[in-house]
């Protein structure tokens, strides 16, 4: 059974889906992130420092990397050598580095899945919870499916975006501390990052408006499809016996059939938006790497402060991905907390009596 302590953050805020919803999906999503991390601080907290912490090692790594292109290895190749000792400096560098970013990951990963399942568990308690209290004319209204749908797929989906949260939320830190180390190469650098981040806001909150609806509309079907199926299932003699099967076929392949059309309207929307999020990162390193080549030539840097913002800007498609991919979660999980709230919202035997 749910704690006391935790009902009141799970009833913060109650929306019905097919009801007109005036908040935007960020916000929404922002108010499902805020619950989650009211009810299991610790352990997203301990998740977002390792997150932050591999932010900080990711723009260190590329500081590293462009202090030993410029005074070991371009020394090497081009020069007399470099001696053992900067050498061995250099791979020590690199280690201590790479054993920061590894237990970063370790850490950010173990507490962020920890917080990811506590929240499952709470919400899907709660779920139960109330289906155990409500009036028997809840149960009368409602088939199985879609009661076990708000207990399974919904809290799944539901908790969907909070996965990526710990690393989504070290994009922030990541995007500040790589635009001062731009800002430290040249200010041509950090502008290349300054017309990039803004363009992928804007093309998240494009999206997620645009795939709103549809993800809405597909997670009302799975609650359809899976009521129909055990419908399907407690009453097999009897559709045997009156003969029915082939309605009950057509009654499940049409809502598969609906269900298969909202998930490729979201794919859709996915695959025309997905390709311009991935491809700006490297865009970007293309067009380092030209101005890069134009100040190495004029003596305003060096090789190795181009390197630095080049694998900078390479590290960073993987967290922007990251952070892609929480903004193209939040409809599906918000539309699924709304359909939760819904069932918490329910009037238990008792009140209903009064």
């Amino acid at each position: 059974m749910s704690t006391d302590s935790e009902r009141p953050a799970l009833s913060d805020t109650t929306t019905r889906v097919g009801h007109a919803v005036p908040e935007s999906v960020l916000r929404r999503g922002g108010r499902l992130v805020w619950r989650s991390l009211r009810m299991h601080p610790w352990a997203h907290g301990a998740g977002i420092m390792g997150a932050n912490v591999f932010a900080l090692a990711v723009v260190g790594f590329t500081v590293v990397i462009g202090r030993i292109t410029d005074e070991v290895i371009v020394p090497g190749l081009d020069g007399d050598g470099v001696s053992r000792q900067s050498l061995l400096g250099a791979v020590a560098a690199v280690m201590a580095v790479g054993l920061i970013r590894a237990v970063s990951i370790m850490v950010r990963r173990w507490f962020n899945m920890l917080a990811t399942a506590r929240t499952q568990r709470t919400w899907r308690r709660a779920v139960t919870d109330r289906f155990l209290d409500v009036p028997l004319a809840f149960h009368q209204r409602r088939p199985a499916g879609q009661l076990l749908a708000h207990a399974d797929a919904d809290v799944e989906v539901a908790t969907t975006m909070l996965k990526p949260l710990a690393f989504s939320l070290s994009v922030i830190v990541l995007a500040v501390a790589s635009l001062v180390s731009l800002l430290m190469v040249h200010i041509l650098f950090a502008a290349v990052a300054v017309v990039m981040f803004p363009t992928l806001t804007l093309l998240n909150r494009r999206f997620t408006r645009m795939v709103e609806a549809p993800a809405a509309e597909g997670q009302e079907a799975v609650g359809v499809l899976s009521g129909i199926a055990h419908e399907s299932l407690d009453g097999a003699l009897v559709v045997k016996t009156l003969g029915r099967e082939g309605a009950e076929v057509e009654r499940f392949s049409d809502a598969a059939r609906v269900l298969r059309g909202h998930r490729l309207t979201v794919g859709g929307l996915r695959s025309r938006y997905a390709p311009l999020y991935y491809s700006l990162p490297q865009l970007g390193i293309i067009v380092l790497l030209l101005i890069g080549v134009w100040l190495v030539d004029g003596g305003s840097v060096t090789i190795g402060d181009v390197v630095r913002a080049m694998s900078l800007f390479s590290i960073l498609t993987l967290p922007m991905e990251i952070l892609g991919y929480l903004f193209q979660e939040m409809p599906r999980s918000v539309v699924a907390m709304d359909r939760i709230d819904g069932v918490i919202a329910e009037p238990t035997e008792t009140q209903s009596e009064l």
